[in-house]
């Protein structure tokens, strides 16, 4: 569980979040959404029953024609994800 806030300048277009498990599994995508400014929305993600010891976050940002905007704004939404999740105790 976490959330996704728009700390930018701008909106962001088709904002989604994925987690990466250092065992080979990934969590997600969310539902790509708008953000305006300043906008905050919660996100849950399923977990795995296998173990793992880390994860990443990778937010994406833009165009659902397989490619995503680069630049400050996306820079910026994978920062304030960073900054809003809190590794997870290992699992046993």
């Amino acid at each position: 569980m976490g959330r996704v806030e728009n700390t930018t300048d701008s909106v962001l277009t088709r904002v989604g979040v994925e987690v990466h498990l250092d065992n080979g599994a990934e969590l997600g995508p969310t539902t790509p959404t708008d953000l305006g400014l300043g906008d905050v929305i919660e996100i849950t993600l399923s977990s795995t029953s296998e173990s793992f010891n880390a994860w990443t976050t990778c937010a994406e940002v833009g165009s659902s024609k397989g490619g995503s905007e680069h630049g400050s704004a996306e820079k910026l939404a994978r920062e304030a994800i960073a900054r809003a999740r809190k590794p997870p105790c290992p699992v046993r």
